[in-house]
């Protein structure tokens, strides 16, 4: 998995929307989180571990906990999560329940929504597209669509 770009808004330390390009960090395949303490590098992992699990990185941390304290209530805490597996991009969207307004969130190609984690319901959207580099039939081999 290549992490692409994470999106945060009402979560943890940060009230207003904040986005992390990954891909700006180009070919690099290693790179690092450093910060102060209560910079606010663990509440980046607890966003991707958000994003794709439904729960944060540690046990004290409940998703009811993950919303910034200085949002105002109108905002939604939201965790948008990109990244690059197998030759697909995907898009993760996840709102923990009860946390500012709701609102429609764009239909994605595939969606899994209600998904158990962490002892209670969650709702996450998640949306796959192929890479430019399709893969293509076999002379002789034949391809079903379901």
């Amino acid at each position: 998995m290549r992490p692409l770009k994470l999106t945060m808004e009402a979560f943890g330390p940060y009230a207003a929307r904040q986005e992390i390009d990954f891909a700006a960090l180009g070919p690099h395949r290693l790179f690092l989180i450093s910060g102060p303490t209560g910079a606010g590098k663990t509440s980046l992992l607890d966003a991707i571990c958000y994003a794709l699990f439904g729960e944060s990185s540690g046990h004290e941390r409940r998703p009811g906990h993950l919303r910034s304290q200085h949002a105002a209530p109108a905002v939604r805490t939201e965790v948008t999560f990109e990244f690059a597996q197998a030759g697909q991009h995907w898009r993760i969207r996840r709102t923990p329940p009860g946390t500012g307004r709701s609102s429609a969130a764009r239909a994605p190609r595939r969606s899994a929504a209600g998904r158990r984690c962490g002892g209670s319901a969650q709702k996450a959207m998640v949306t796959a597209s192929r890479s430019s580099a399709r893969r293509r039939s076999r002379p002789g081999s034949t391809r079903s669509s379901a």
